[in-house]
């Protein structure tokens, strides 16, 4: 997942052709449950979580945390289970509590 900013990228063609382009991410996806960033709510999104509980990938609170206890652990990995199998509704996944914003 790209981290929200603003990135320029630079062609160079030749001694005097330069090309600049501008991409700005606007932040985290809005899609609740989508914590790789891929704009799709799947099991990808569980491992992700599991990832980031070990230690292997980044994952902001404001993403991560889906039973809005403000903390990113395996109940958070629990609850997006349940609603990939219908268990739950979309309204289970709750947002986290405000001022938090790093999972480590």
């Amino acid at each position: 997942m790209v981290p929200a900013g603003t990135y320029d990228f630079t062609l160079t063609a030749g001694e005097n052709d330069t090309f600049t382009l501008s991409y700005v991410r606007k932040g985290a996806p809005e899609i609740k449950g989508d914590t790789n960033g891929d704009y799709v709510v799947n099991i990808k999104d569980a491992t992700y979580i599991q990832k980031a509980i070990a230690g292997l990938v980044d994952l902001d609170l404001s993403v991560g945390d889906l039973d809005g206890n403000g903390v990113i652990d395996i109940n958070d990995v629990t609850l997006l289970q349940k609603y990939l199998a219908k268990l739950v509704d979309e309204s289970a996944l709750k947002n986290p509590p405000q001022g938090e914003s790093e999972f480590f």
